[in-house]
């Protein structure tokens, strides 16, 4: 059987994975949406640039005609995009250098923290080519230097933004481990079947599987208890106890949230609401920001990966129930700080509460544009200080969720904005992400590239009919999450004033 080095290192965390991905393909259910191709393709234009005069193999081509190429010019001081194939498997190399029959093999990755995953695939690439007869010498990884910033010259400071550290001790550790995996995929395929129940494996990365896997598990089970380990709820799943209404009294008992899921029945805890009611000063500001991140700055003192706000929605309720809504979203292919924190001071309410959905985020996006306004110094630019004055007032909307004050069982132990709007308002059109072509924060970064992608490659086409599709959808997601959390406060209101509670 061939296969790909992918397809291997998937079986190695979970043997059923192969047997799946060969026997029932189209169980499949990769997740849909957004992905980081965006940034793997820029990341690699770039850092193949630290290793100039190389070739390139065609990935276009062929297997069989790559594996050639390779051979061919692997006499080169530099190959990118190397392809071998060795135990019926094939992998290939990204940057290969050749220093007179000594090779060194690099790895690109566009996150500035390899998992174990990446490392893993390094590893065995180093240990694929050991096996070939190569005399491999070092394998490193070329990954994004997390604290490099962009400066007003546009063009990337690449021997700054890329760090290149070597894993080469850890490639030594696995090669035992590695070659136990080969002989026992060569002699024994059934070893990877399909017969491997749920298990920590299911749980380390991403799995096409996933859904198939756990097709049998009740949607209110162990699985869905609020922060108890993986371990222990595998526990109780090898225990066969996998509803979450026969977990274990003493366990329920642990945690008010536990024995409030196990009752699996609407819960109000009095106190909890009342405080947070209480708590509140008007007028209410519901605050949302859409924001995109990237491996390669764009902007001036843009660090990698670092949340860059485009967008934000904003609902003003008044104590007397007047509610007005405000909004920005920049479509321009310029930095939409600027433009952003102008219109954000004066939209803002200068008193009254600030209110988001696990507010840290809303937070750590201000004091990122805090950093960017650090040029003016407090008392020296009123931006700064209007900014500045924000962080203080905010409220998270959150807080009664999670201290148990209003529980529904369709929540599922999650308190996200997803699952906790329509367990409130399972019936609510208006409330209802799902028919929305842009429902979640990564679709709405796709969105905000994919108006700028039309607006550098117009080549005068007429695309002003899709850019303005994807910005209604933009500001109508946007609009959606801020109203959301008005209407759960005013039912935590309404049950407050009625006396309900």
């Amino acid at each position: 059987m061939n296969i790909d080095e992918y397809l291997f290192l998937k079986a190695l965390n979970c043997p059923k994975y192969l047997s799946l991905d060969n026997s029932h393909p189209e169980l499949k259910k990769t997740a849909k949406g957004h992905d980081n191709l965006r940034d793997k393709k820029k990341v690699k234009e770039l850092a193949v640039k630290l290793f100039p005069g190389g070739v390139f193999i065609d990935k276009n081509l062929n297997i069989e005609e790559r594996i050639r190429q390779t051979k061919e010019l692997i006499n080169a001081p530099v190959i990118y995009n190397a392809a071998f194939s060795v135990f019926d498997i094939f992998f290939t190399v990204d940057i290969l250098v050749n220093n007179n029959g000594k090779f060194e093999i690099y790895k690109i990755t566009h996150s500035s923290n390899p998992k174990d995953n990446q490392i893993k695939s390094l590893s065995f690439k180093y240990f694929c080519l050991k096996s070939l007869g190569y005399n491999i010498t070092k394998a490193l990884i070329v990954q994004i230097n997390k604290n490099y910033q962009a400066t007003q010259d546009k063009t990337p400071d690449l021997n700054n933004l890329f760090i290149i550290k070597d894993y080469t001790k850890n490639a030594l550790s696995l090669l035992n481990s590695f070659n136990q995996a080969v002989i026992d995929f060569q002699n024994n395929f059934s070893y990877y079947d399909a017969g491997l129940d749920i298990g920590e494996q299911c749980f380390k990365n991403d799995c096409d599987f996933k859904d198939y896997c756990f097709k049998d598990i009740p949607e209110q089970s162990v699985f869905n208890l609020y922060k108890l380990s993986i371990n222990e709820k595998l526990r109780l799943y090898k225990e066969k106890i996998v509803g979450i209404e026969n977990i274990p009294e003493e366990l329920a008992a642990k945690r008010n949230i536990w024995k409030v899921q196990k009752e699996n029945k609407e819960f109000i805890d009095k106190k909890v609401i009342k405080d947070f009611i209480q708590s509140l000063s008007y007028p209410l500001s519901f605050l949302d920001f859409e924001t995109f991140s990237e491996a390669v700055p764009s902007y001036y003192k843009q660090t990698p990966y670092q949340n860059i706000p485009f967008q934000y929605s904003l609902h003003i309720l008044e104590k007397n129930g007047s509610l007005t809504h405000k909004e920005f979203l920049c479509t321009e292919n310029k930095d939409p700080r600027p433009g952003l924190i102008n219109s954000l001071i004066n939209d803002l309410p200068s008193e009254g509460k600030i209110i988001a959905f696990n507010d840290k985020f809303e937070k750590s996006v201000i004091k990122e544009l805090l950093n960017f306004q650090s040029d003016f110094q407090p008392g020296k630019s009123d931006k700064f200080d209007k900014l500045l004055s924000l962080n203080p007032r905010f409220i998270d909307l959150i807080i009664p969720f999670k201290k148990v004050g209003f529980y529904l069982p369709k929540m599922n132990g999650s308190f996200s904005l997803k699952s906790v709007l329509p367990a409130m308002f399972p019936n609510d059109l208006e409330l209802d992400y799902k028919n929305m072509e842009i429902h979640n924060g990564l679709l709405a970064m796709d969105g905000y590239f994919r108006i700028k992608e039309l607006r550098l490659n117009n080549d005068n086409l007429d695309t002003s009919e899709e850019i303005e599709k994807i910005k209604n959808n933009l500001l109508k997601y946007c609009k959606l999450d801020t109203f959301a959390m008005v209407k759960i406060l005013q039912k935590l209101i309404e049950l407050y004033k009625i006396g309900e509670i």
